[in-house]
């Protein structure tokens, strides 16, 4: 009786060693997911508050575009404020029906009391993308505001090749009043992109049928969200009771990611990340671009990689070392300015050429085996001798000589500053007067 009290005893006692050794465990990983706890969210407060923030504002501007069904195309509904946050500045842009038709455009309109109207339309050189007030500090509102006779409607940014931008351009031509079309062509980027006939809106209209209406907004928003996607913010956005040791860990994650596939540029990305796939990416394909080209295209892309120097950054595309791909890419941007200048002209309208130089074509670019500005020279050789052409980019690499001390782009985004947009404003204006003139 006595060795079974005992027995009872010592399985007790073993039981609460046990326990107590089973309690400090856990109270030792309590303690610590506590602490992990803490770090992330003093991390997210001195980090990413303000990241938070400009990814709601963000996502809420991305949420106000539509698919318009009568023209076939997307675009920004009146009144929607895009955002663009980069880490040396911050866009503000907010459409107007300047169509009086519910399409929102990032420009105030054409004035028709203004003696000469034009149309521009291009990239985000145009749309003025770190102007930091791209709608009223871009290249042609600022011309506007400092020259009485021109009126500029601003169709930059809706689109991101010479096709995509054509595409959208013919739907909405026929609402505006213009004599004279000034196409801008960037060459750190339009190279390539113009070897892409891909148009979202394009892509839009062929599935569209494939949608209730609810449905492709709620199709447009994903796809648009997919850029920039983040999935630390996502978490932080979608619950209520937030742990921030998740958060920290799906930045973490998502920092990996991103490393993995930093040298990965792709179109994909731009059209949905996770839902592209699932429907055919040739219904969005225009049909300009014939295939063999379109294959270099996917190729340049990774062959990209970030030059940065002290003063400035740009990219280096690697194919250009190929002369025969890039003759063929030089050729091909050419022949697509070339038509597009016999279309204007056959309307009646004037057609001018813009060309915007990268830092690349400025800077210091030994470190490369490419000449770009060469590849510039290569371009302007071959286009149609009516075309009327401004070139900024003597102009800028001499401004940036005499002005040493003057940035003129962003070191690491690579778009104009605004005093970058100041002073090509008053160089096209100049040159716009003379070519006017004759």
């Amino acid at each position: 009786m006595i060795l079974g009290i005992w027995q009872q005893n010592a399985l007790f006692i073993n039981l609460i060693l046990y326990m107590k050794k089973k309690i400090f465990y856990i109270l030792t990983v309590l303690f610590l997911l506590g602490l992990l706890e803490v770090f992330a969210y003093t991390y997210f407060k001195f980090n990413d508050v303000k990241n938070l923030e400009n990814y709601i504002e963000k996502k809420r501007g991305l949420n106000g575009f539509s698919y318009f069904e009568k023209l076939g195309i997307v675009a920004p509904r009146p009144g929607t404020k895009k955002i663009m946050n980069k880490p040396e500045f911050k866009d503000e842009y907010i459409a107007k029906d300047v169509f009086k038709n519910g399409v929102g455009i990032w420009d105030n309109g054409i004035d028709n009391k203004k003696q000469i109207k034009m149309l521009a339309i291009g990239d985000s050189f145009t749309v003025g993308i770190g102007a930091i007030d791209p709608v009223n500090k871009n290249i042609y509102s600022l011309i506007e505001s400092n020259n009485k006779k021109y009126s500029i409607l601003n169709l930059g940014g809706m689109g991101k090749s010479i096709n995509d931008q054509k595409y959208f351009f013919n739907k909405v031509e026929k609402f505006t009043n213009y004599d004279y079309l000034i196409y801008n062509f960037f060459s750190g980027g339009d190279f390539t992109d113009n070897l892409n006939d891909f148009s979202s809106s394009f892509y839009i209209k062929n599935i569209a049928k494939n949608f209730e209406e609810d449905e492709l907004q709620k199709f447009i928003n994903k796809l648009n969200q997919s850029v920039g996607y983040k999935y630390y913010l996502e978490y932080l956005i979608n619950n209520d009771i937030k742990f921030y040791s998740v958060y920290f860990s799906l930045k973490v994650y998502d920092l990996i990611i991103l490393k993995l596939n930093q040298n990965f540029r792709s179109d994909i990305l731009n059209y949905g990340r996770d839902n592209f796939e699932n429907y055919p990416r040739d219904i969005g394909r225009l049909g300009v671009i014939p295939e063999k080209i379109f294959k270099l295209y996917s190729e340049s892309k990774k062959t990209w990689e970030p030059i940065c120097q002290k003063k400035y950054c740009f990219e280096h595309e690697q194919i250009f070392e190929d002369p025969i791909k890039r003759d063929i890419i030089i050729k091909n941007s050419s022949n697509l300015i070339n038509s597009f200048y016999k279309e204007t002209v056959e309307k009646d309208k004037s057609f001018y050429l813009v060309i915007h130089p990268s830092a690349r074509n400025l800077y210091n670019t030994s470190l490369t085996k490419v000449n770009y500005n060469k590849i510039n020279d290569e371009l302007i050789k071959n286009l149609n001798k009516g075309i009327k052409i401004i070139n900024l980019s003597d102009y800028l690499r001499n401004y940036e000589k005499e002005n040493p001390n003057e940035v003129i782009f962003w070191r690491k985004d690579g778009h104009y500053t605004p005093k970058g947009y100041e002073i090509s404003a008053k160089f096209v204006e100049s040159e716009l007067n003379k070519l006017l003139s004759n």
